[in-house]
């Protein structure tokens, strides 16, 4: 494109087009980087734990073991999906053990918006019509009682605040003072032990 000096905006608009066509590229260039390194960590996962060795990925699979991975939901009934080791779950960034499990779940009922759950894999033999024996892999999600305890916990966390506070006040340092004890309000601490005792 031909520049004019005496035009200084046809020399800006050259210079911002250039810019914006730069930027364009550097971006596709990061792009095709992360598709790279996206692909480079699927095959390490895979690699790790050893999906494509049939019999011993397998014996992998122990009745009443917890396993993090992504359980199907087919017909009200949760079963078993697929599932990392804890040794791949924390060599790995997370969002790529998410798409490593989606992506080999080939399941439906697997949206981009499920993240990994503790699954304790419950195995019932089953008979089919014709009398052959065959095992089918449901699971019990064990993720809903950490969810719970850290609710609990936080709750907790502001109760045991407020008595940390409350002990600091000038009545109680005068009442521990005196007694050798705290205020009846502020001598219990909550702990995490026993926190859920009064679920039913």
């Amino acid at each position: 494109m031909t520049q004019y000096p005496h035009n200084n905006d046809n020399n800006k608009l050259y210079r911002e087009d250039q810019d914006d066509q730069e930027d364009r590229d550097d971006q596709e260039d990061r792009d095709d980087q992360e598709d790279n390194d996206d692909d480079s960590d699927m095959d390490d996962i895979i690699e790790d734990e050893q999906i494509m060795e049939d019999d011993i990925y397998e014996t992998k699979i122990v009745n009443n073991n917890a396993y993090i991975g992504l359980p199907l939901l087919i017909k009200n009934t949760i079963l078993f999906g697929t599932h990392v080791s804890v040794k791949s779950f924390h060599k790995y960034p997370t969002e790529k053990v998410c798409k490593f499990l989606r992506e080999m779940s080939c399941s439906e009922s697997v949206s981009n918006k499920d993240s990994p759950e503790i699954m304790k894999l419950v195995q019932k033999i089953m008979r089919g019509p014709n009398g052959i024996q065959y095992t089918f892999n449901t699971v019990l999600i064990k993720t809903l009682w950490i969810r719970i305890v850290q609710r609990r916990w936080k709750k907790l966390m502001t109760q045991r605040n407020a008595i940390n506070i409350g002990r600091m006040s000038l009545r109680n340092m005068r009442h521990l003072e005196l007694t050798g004890r705290h205020l009846p309000e502020y001598s219990v601490l909550p702990h995490i032990q026993g926190c859920l005792s009064d679920i039913k």
